[in-house]
């Protein structure tokens, strides 16, 4: 090979060698390209599909411990009182008949005193009505009820004035008085839950 010969082949070397650099620069200068536009992602990864992504957190912001108050429970309660009802005040009569005759039989004038009703003692007089539950209430002898005590109304006139006793219970009863057997009906009405009689001082 002569000079000449080898002048072209160095030519053409030097030609394909730049062509090659040429191509590699592109090469280059594409993928720097496609690094740039590719998005930069942060956070948490997409879930696949057929999974359910959790839910995001809030965020918290905590200064020490979090102060509690307790509120309390109110709880109301509600108190029903019964309404006395007149099978209550039938009990309270037949109590008070026994009541009645133990006093009689014991001769017990302060208690029989006691429980005559205030409206009998308004119709008369305190001495004349302490003379005859001393004189003849205290008497009575074996007194005993002979049925069962039955509600009513009593109307009693004091000073022209009719005043009625309601609720009030009237009892057949029976006794003895100056060896005597007697048998008559006994009224009854509670004052302010107590039981008292009824009867007509003379």
């Amino acid at each position: 090979m002569n000079r000449r010969q080898t002048g072209f082949a160095l030519i053409g070397l030097g030609s394909v060698i730049a062509v090659i650099g040429l191509v590699l620069f592109a090469t280059l200068e594409s993928d720097s390209n496609a690094d740039a536009a590719a998005p930069t992602t942060t956070g948490s990864p997409v879930p696949a599909a057929g999974t359910t992504a959790p839910p995001a957190s809030p965020t918290t912001t905590t200064a020490g411990s979090p102060s509690t108050t307790e509120v309390p429970a109110t709880t109301t309660a509600t108190t029903s009182i019964a309404p006395t009802t007149t099978l209550d005040l039938g009990g309270q009569v037949d109590a008070f008949v026994a009541e009645f005759a133990a006093a009689t039989a014991s001769d017990d004038v302060e208690f029989l005193l006691s429980r005559l009703h205030p409206l009998s003692v308004q119709a008369s007089d305190e001495p004349t009505c302490a003379s005859f539950v001393s004189g003849e209430i205290v008497a009575l002898e074996q007194y005993r009820a002979t049925g069962p005590a039955e509600r009513t109304a009593l109307e009693f006139t004091i000073s022209g004035q009719v005043s009625t006793v309601d609720p009030a219970f009237e009892v057949p009863v029976a006794f003895t008085f100056s060896g005597q057997e007697f048998t008559d009906i006994a009224h009854f009405a509670p004052v302010d839950g107590v039981m008292h009689y009824l009867a007509t001082c003379r």
